[in-house]
């Protein structure tokens, strides 16, 4: 295996590996990747594509967009053999995501600047397309709906500063913005998006985070 990286001593990229190439015994080339790195948000880096070649020398691609913030991936684009970066490609299929941008969760809070949870990664719904542009399939994510004592099981004998049951300063700092994936949803019928033939899951937990019951269906509960 042989890896290239920036030498770039005091950049924003110094070190960063753009190209493996791995190789069999005989010295025949297996596998090739290239990675095209840019400056996102907090000056940190992010891949803007990757393009693969195959031991036959043939070349796939993946682009990727992103938010104005976070570095959060918008939409992803694979695309088949023969791509070539600028070109006439052939798209196989796209991904496109939204976030859960709410300022309790991204943002320091209003009545205590100290406290910034800095969960920036909450997707809430994910479209995939194939080529032509036809949807394929979509998710939805809700997160934290069931909130405080009233929501979270207690874990009694767990010293835990978040928990809602010992903490009284927990409504002031907004613990509650956790980052838990409380719903889930699923479309049979990603083109007409109907609600009656969607799978949804239903997710409870305690105050450590852990799953403590799911709601699979109509009277379906796990614990």
């Amino acid at each position: 295996t042989v890896m290239l990286s920036h030498n770039a001593p005091g950049q924003w990229n110094d070190g960063l590996i753009f190209q493996d190439e791995t190789y069999n015994p005989q010295g025949a080339l297996l596998g090739k990747s290239f990675v095209q790195w840019e400056q996102g948000d907090y000056d940190s880096p992010r891949p803007s594509r990757i393009e693969t070649t195959d031991e036959r020398g043939q070349q796939s691609g993946k682009e990727f967009s992103y938010g104005p913030r976070f570095n959060q991936v918008t939409e992803t684009r694979e695309y088949g053999y023969g791509y070539v970066f600028g070109g006439a490609n052939t798209l196989l299929r796209q991904t496109v995501n939204q976030y859960l941008n709410d300022l309790n969760y991204t943002d320091p809070q209003p009545a205590q600047p100290g406290v910034w949870h800095h969960i920036f990664n909450l997707v809430t719904l994910t479209d995939v397309y194939d080529g032509a542009g036809v949807r394929l399939s979509r998710s939805e994510y809700s997160y934290d709906q069931f909130k405080g004592t009233a929501g979270l099981m207690d874990t009694p004998g767990l010293y835990f500063n978040n928990s809602p049951y010992t903490n009284p300063y927990y409504n002031l700092y907004n613990l509650d913005s956790r980052g838990n994936v409380t719903t889930i949803k699923h479309y049979a019928d990603a083109a007409e998006l109907d609600e009656n033939t969607a799978a949804v899951e239903i997710r409870h937990y305690d105050i450590a985070g852990n799953v403590r019951k799911v709601e699979t269906g109509c009277c379906m509960q796990t614990t």
